[in-house]
């Protein structure tokens, strides 16, 4: 009954998806993505692979060094990674360290069935918090092993609940659980699940990114032998506080890069119209970037490259719903500051904690940033906390790899 329930819903779902496709771009995608299943297409040529599954962009950084792992150590596997989310799959489905990049299908019964014996894995990776539970069953009666890697449980999900039997039987076929906190492992093991505590796969990520990191001609140009200023994941309020800077930044000759969150062209002018004499990284040659104090970068994809140059990074979202990606930044042995709606981040309360991130707020952050610049022993202090808390966390890759080893070794 409650299968029926669940697989009600999710039909529910898709036809709402479908309704919005009309209006909204992205669940336009989401609908056309899985057309070819509509149409009894599944994919091909994959027989015998390693499948690692991740809802979009956020958890596929944490699944990314799984499956880089996985084709570096085992160039010949087939690698297959899906995604539930446009904002995944549209912006990864040429990457190229896999086989292949499909859109998840619809989680029925009959859908998943099909999709598993088309693609006839010979193990499943999940990440963080993806539980699709007709899809589960499949892979239970197929006898395919599968993880769930950098997972994360809060006592408010329906595992935890008075009805949530059903929910944890799921929970219980998995070979693995890895977890990346203790709550996670505390909350399992009141349900009797097993698991290991084995961190989360972002730390070992953003050290191998760090060590593989090439020098950015431009920016380098631009950089020189400045201090910098590195503006990451930006939203207006973050630009707003930046701009009450200028004038100090400026005065103490210091150089700032702005890389907005979004970088559509009604933002980025309205940046340029907050800082008239900071330059466009898209717009602007190598000569002329060279003299320059200010510039934006209004492209995608440099960010974590970026914070190479940074002496001071200043994380955005704070003042939204949330402060995006700081464990880049740490990773580079720089001092960090973010907004005040962080609470949610369990590496950021780490941070602070640590000394190695400020919080700042509507009212202080002028002064906060300016008492950073001014003081180069408690930045550098700052920046060794933030990368000692980094190197401290990392190695959660090779334990999810250890649970992977029988069946790619056979």
């Amino acid at each position: 009954m409650i299968r029926f329930l669940y697989t009600l819903s999710i039909h529910f779902y898709s036809g709402l998806i479908r309704l919005a496709s009309f209006r909204s771009k992205k669940a336009a995608q989401w609908w056309e993505g899985r057309s070819a299943y509509r149409k009894g297409q599944f994919p091909e040529g994959l027989e015998g692979c390693i499948w690692v599954h991740c809802a979009s962009l956020g958890e596929f950084e944490q699944g990314r060094p799984l499956i880089e792992a996985i084709a570096k150590a085992h160039p010949k596997e087939k690698i297959l990674l899906t995604f539930f989310s446009p904002s995944g799959y549209e912006i990864r489905k040429n990457y190229d360290r896999v086989t292949a990049v499909h859109y998840l299908p619809k989680d029925t019964p009959e859908l998943m069935q099909r999709f598993v014996d088309a693609v006839k894995p010979k193990a499943v990776a999940f990440v963080k918090y993806e539980f699709w539970f007709n899809l589960l069953e499949v892979l239970k009666n197929r006898e395919i092993p599968h993880v769930l890697i950098s997972g994360i449980f809060r006592e408010g999900q329906h595992f935890f609940q008075w009805y949530g039997s059903w929910f944890r039987r799921h929970l219980t076929d998995f070979s693995s659980i890895h977890v990346q906190n203790e709550e996670s492992l505390r909350i399992l093991s009141s349900i009797k699940v097993k698991s290991e505590l084995s961190g989360d796969t972002r730390f070992d990520r953003v050290l191998e990114v760090c060590k593989e990191v090439k020098p950015i001609p431009f920016i380098s140009a631009f950089a020189m032998d400045a201090q910098v200023i590195v503006v990451g994941s930006s939203w207006p309020k973050d630009e707003a506080l930046i701009a009450k800077a200028k004038e100090a930044i400026d005065q103490r000759k210091w150089k700032c890069i702005i890389v907005p969150h979004e970088v559509g062209e009604d933002h980025v002018t309205q940046i340029e119209a907050v800082f008239p004499d900071a330059l466009r990284f898209s717009k602007t040659s190598l000569d002329e970037v060279r003299d320059a104090s200010w510039l934006i970068v209004d492209q995608i994809g440099y960010l974590n490259q970026i914070y190479q140059y940074a002496d001071i990074a200043w994380i955005g979202g704070g003042f939204g719903k949330g402060v995006h990606n700081t464990l880049e930044a740490a990773a580079y042995g720089i001092p960090i500051l973010c907004g005040p709606n962080n609470q949610k981040f369990k590496e950021i309360q780490d941070l602070k904690g640590e000394g190695a991130c400020v919080e700042v707020n509507q009212k202080n952050g002028v002064d906060l940033l300016m008492n950073l610049m001014d003081n180069a022993d408690d930045r550098k202090a700052k920046g060794r906390k933030a990368l000692d808390y980094v190197k401290q966390h990392e190695g959660a890759t090779e334990k999810a790899m250890q649970s992977l080893r029988g069946v790619l070794e056979n």
